[in-house]
């Protein structure tokens, strides 16, 4: 699927951007956007999903030892 395609124009974005209004909270709208996401490039080659899926996972397990951390004058 590319962006100027009209699966993405016509079906793909409209059911998002639907999909962000009309879910409350911001998690429920940052678990919406990372499943687009991986259904967006995954609809190119199906075989990179388990690569983002390890690379999310990773910068995730990442972000949360960095946020535990003390450190002076953060």
């Amino acid at each position: 699927m590319l962006f100027n395609s009209y699966v993405f124009v016509l079906a793909f974005l409209p059911a998002v951007l639907l999909g962000w209004w009309l879910l409350p909270g911001t998690r429920g709208r940052l678990w919406l956007l990372t499943l687009a996401s991986y259904l967006f490039y995954g609809w190119w080659d199906w075989r990179f999903v388990p690569l983002m899926l390890v690379s999310t996972s990773a910068d995730f397990a990442a972000g949360a030892y960095l946020g535990r951390t003390e450190v002076p004058g953060r």
